[in-house]
């Protein structure tokens, strides 16, 4: 097992807005003391003890999920199909309120049909959901029966990308795709189901358990972090968010 010293990794390099920070999850510091090839739960580096719970993770080498260098690989139609849960927390209670930020930085390999980045399908028109929706197209779902935000920015096979979502209210939802803000509505309409856990990198686990997340509806590729604020982001802080993002993960 080798531990990088996350200040060495971090020396002299700006960090995210700190501000509201509530989860961060970092694919280059995944202990919180740097990086581990054998982790087996996501640190939280928000100090809010929302661990990242995983499941159904390999840590292999090839195509299984697990560990890369600079992220958690996920891995569609694999038995280690893996999903991550924000500490096993339910959406209601993860969201208490509103305005929140959900911000995302990943490399697809592939953008398979009904592959979920975050979020959960919704039941009876409650929680929401980011996903692929068919090769090379894309549809948020934002409520459990309403495709209201779809665009094709983010995806694209082989292609890296920043999502930052804002949840403004129920009725109000801002999209940022790699800094530039492409959506900007009143048409989300949902609420918060109770009982459904918000989760990493699968599509439709409403009620089940993370441990029996659905195998076809897993994220294809690496999530290299995660960030979730209790308030909503500024633009200019969204842009700086974004080039961190490029100047630790993209290549």
């Amino acid at each position: 097992m080798k531990i990088f010293s996350k200040d060495l990794l971090y020396k002299k390099q700006p960090d995210y807005i700190k501000d509201g920070l509530q989860v961060y999850y970092s694919g280059i510091d995944n202990t919180g003391n740097g990086y581990s090839t054998s982790a087996t739960e996501w640190a939280d580096l928000s100090g809010n003890n929302n661990t990242g719970k995983m499941y159904k993770f390999s840590n292999g080498s090839g195509e299984n999920s697990g560990w890369t260098t600079n992220g958690l690989r996920f891995r569609l139609y694999q038995t280690n199909c893996g999903v991550v849960t924000i500490n096993d927390r339910n959406m209601v209670d993860l969201f208490p309120s509103f305005p929140v930020t959900i911000s995302c930085t990943y490399t697809t390999r592939q953008c398979n049909q009904y592959s979920g980045l975050f979020g959960n399908h919704g039941v009876s028109n409650a929680g929401f959901l980011v996903q692929y929706e068919g090769s090379n197209s894309s549809a948020g779902w934002l409520n459990g029966n309403d495709r209201i935000i779809q665009s094709s920015l983010w995806a694209n096979n082989n292609s890296q990308h920043n999502l930052t979502l804002i949840l403004m209210s129920t009725s109000r939802a801002i999209l940022y795709i790699d800094g530039a803000k492409i959506y900007d509505k009143n048409t989300f309409g949902g609420y918060l189901y109770s009982s459904m856990l918000f989760t990493i990198g699968n599509a439709f686990l409403q009620t089940n358990q993370p441990q029996n997340a659905p195998t076809g509806r897993a994220f294809d590729g690496v999530i290299h972090n995660f960030l979730l604020y209790n308030r909503a982001l500024t633009a200019d802080e969204i842009t700086h968010n974004y080039s961190i993002d490029t100047s630790r993960y993209f290549s």
